[in-house]
Formats: structure tokens, sequence, C-alpha cells
């Protein structure tokens, strides 16, 4: 399995950019983006990680896990672009 997310992830469209809509509307409506000690959240299965990144850019302590190594080195380059920190894992959800 973790060769076909591998192959998957080294696709460009298998790296949206943008969150997904209903994921922006869940956080505007339900997490203080303001808090201290911030919020923890984490991105299951994050692939390239696009909402673990938005969730860092609304000051959220974000965390990402991934089976795919390539998925993963997307978030880090991205996450560094735009100058936010995610802590990401290489591992497969079930053996959190």
């Amino acid at each position: 399995m973790q060769e076909r997310w591998e192959e998957a992830h080294e696709a460009p469209r298998f790296r949206p950019i943008y969150p997904h809509e209903q994921v922006v509307r869940w956080v505007f409506r339900n997490l203080d983006r303001e808090t201290t000690p911030k919020v923890k959240v984490l991105d299951l299965g994050c692939g390239a990680g696009r909402h673990a990144i938005f969730l860092a850019s609304e000051g959220l302590d974000a965390y990402a896990c991934d089976i795919s190594a390539v998925g993963l080195r997307e978030l880090k380059a991205s996450a560094e672009r735009r100058g936010v920190s995610v802590q990401a894992c290489h591992t497969p959800g079930h053996d959190l």
C-alpha cells in the first residue's frame, strides 16, 4: 500500500494547494485561533499537507502524519515556502 501512495504523491494532481472549503469553514466556526497555549490539531493522512499548512497559517499548533514519504517531503517544502511550522511524522495512521 505504501508504494501506491508514494507513486501517487509523485503526481502533481495529488498535491493540491488549497484546503477544502469544509475544513476552512469548520476551523473558523469551531476553533479559537487566539488562545494560549495554541490549540493542537492533527492532520491524519495529510498527504502533501494542504490542511496542515492551512491550520498552521491560522495560528494553530499543527501536526501531520502520512504513510507517504513523498507527500511529507512536499509538506515540508510547502511549509518552509510559506513560513509556517508543521510537525510531521512518517507513519501509517493505525500505528499512532
